[in-house]
């Protein structure tokens, strides 16, 4: 299972990622990885570094290439685990079902939607066509759980970071001066607006949950639900086309 955790900076994205991440690996049947984008290393740390001073275009381009190096080398080589594949075959032609197996899981901090809502929306159709023959190569989420909030809260949020700034990079620190600046209202009300908008990916679960009066523990409750729930409608879905009947529901009172 593919899952992203996606929503404008400030709202938790890394913190609920994270908190997923070390909920499902409590559960033996699950084989967990955590990971994000861009990452820190390869292209991710390239394209990190040049959105600083990128174009939309040449940032999406950026963008592309480590997401496609990214899936290649890490996402892709866990949920098509070989030797898990393997035990599946080789249990079936010996005619038994394999026991002990864990269901590969990979938790993404940020991932499609993100790149549409910060490189894409708005930018012009130049950027969403490249945008739109890019993303015909990239492996799609099963879930992706977007976290809102209004922009009060979002700025309130950025300020509290701002304020620990001794924890955080140079670039980081400017980042957010430029997000809390009164000339990015615009540009942060674009961002978040893409977001509440997302982007129609057929087989896809999308849950979005609004953290504006949520603190993180309550915010992980709220995602452990949508992940349970997205689970469960996953699970009716492959028992229809199997021919399995739905299991009963209970009837209130």
């Amino acid at each position: 299972m593919f899952i992203t955790i996606e929503g404008a900076d400030g709202v938790g994205k890394t913190t609920q990622a994270k908190l997923l991440a070390d909920k499902l690996r409590e559960n033996a049947n699950f084989n967990v990885l955590l990971t994000g984008e861009p990452r820190h290393d390869g292209l991710g740390a390239v394209a990190r570094q040049a959105l600083l001073t990128a174009t939309p275009l040449e940032a999406l381009h950026l963008l592309a290439a480590a997401r496609s190096e990214h899936l290649r080398s890490v996402i892709m080589p866990h949920l098509l685990n070989k030797a898990l594949v393997d035990r599946i075959v080789t249990g079936f032609l010996d005619g038994r079902l394999p026991t002990g197996l864990q269901a590969p899981v990979v938790v993404c901090d940020r991932y499609i939607d993100t790149t549409f809502a910060y490189q894409v929306a708005g930018k012009g159709r130049v950027v969403e066509q490249v945008f739109l023959a890019a993303s015909r190569d990239w492996h799609m989420p099963d879930l992706t759980i977007i976290l809102d909030a209004d922009e009060q809260a979002i700025e309130a949020r950025l300020r509290a970071r701002k304020a620990a700034m001794p924890n955080w990079s140079l670039s980081s620190e400017n980042r957010l001066s430029d997000q809390l600046d009164e000339k990015f209202a615009s540009e942060r009300r674009r961002i978040v607006n893409a977001f509440r908008a997302p982007l129609q990916i057929d087989g896809r679960v999308v849950r979005t949950i609004d953290v504006t009066n949520l603190d993180a523990a309550q915010t992980h409750l709220a995602v452990m639900r949508a992940f349970q729930a997205a689970s469960d409608e996953r699970r009716e879905r492959a028992g229809a086309m199997l021919g399995v009947p739905p299991r009963r529901q209970g009837v209130a009172a």
